[in-house]
């Protein structure tokens, strides 16, 4: 056989094989796959080692994790324990994975901030699109202590506070103050949500 077709082969062989994902199940079992979705129910994949593969499906509880073609591992039946040590681990050394894009985030309310102001947030943050908002607690992996306190003539200021789950600050914003307009409605809390999503949030995680 021609060496160029041999090596031409050969590189090929070893670029399918790098770029193929692992899927390690509960039971031990490992499969060499593509992953093509995952949820939080399930996973979609094809065997990466048969041509024409059909899609499988397999749910979540089944899986132990997936380590990507890229490298990263994905885990999804870890114990409480493992999951505490893994988020203590980034908290300590690499914090801002914590609060990277896509990750989930739940809102607590402090001050005067009440469920119209908390809604207000929400949808801005929402029409952002950097972070996944959760109503549970539990599947958050950040807080966003949200504040707001009313002034005189409507006036209404708001501030942030990012923390992981234990409490610990990440970052925290400056005060923003707004005034009713007609542009917010004549709505205070509104415009002053605005300007602490456009003037902290977009600007610090650009």
């Amino acid at each position: 056989m021609n060496k160029n077709l041999l090596f031409l082969i050969t590189l090929s062989i070893s670029s399918v094989a790098f770029s193929q994902d692992l899927l390690k199940k509960v039971d031990g079992e490992q499969i060499d796959v593509k992953v093509l979705e995952i949820s939080k129910t399930e996973i979609k994949y094809k065997k990466s080692n048969v041509a024409d593969s059909p899609i499988y499906i397999i749910g979540t509880k089944e899986v132990n994790n997936i380590t990507f073609s890229n490298g990263e591992i994905e885990f999804f039946n870890q114990s409480i324990k493992d999951k505490q040590k893994e988020y203590l681990d980034k908290e300590n050394n690499s914090i801002d994975l914590i609060f990277k894009q896509n990750n989930n985030v739940y809102i607590e309310r402090v001050d005067e901030a009440n469920l119209d102001a908390e809604n207000y947030l929400v949808d801005a943050l929402n029409n952002w699109g950097y972070w996944k908002i959760v109503k549970n607690k539990e599947e958050a992996d950040f807080i966003i202590e949200f504040s707001l306190r009313k002034r005189i003539m409507g006036d209404r200021t708001t501030k942030a506070v990012l923390k992981t789950l234990s409490g610990k600050v990440y970052k925290e914003s400056k005060n923003y103050t707004a005034s009713p307009t007609a542009f917010s409605g004549y709505n205070g809390s509104r415009a002053s949500v605005q300007k602490l999503v456009n003037g902290f949030f977009v600007q610090t995680f650009k």
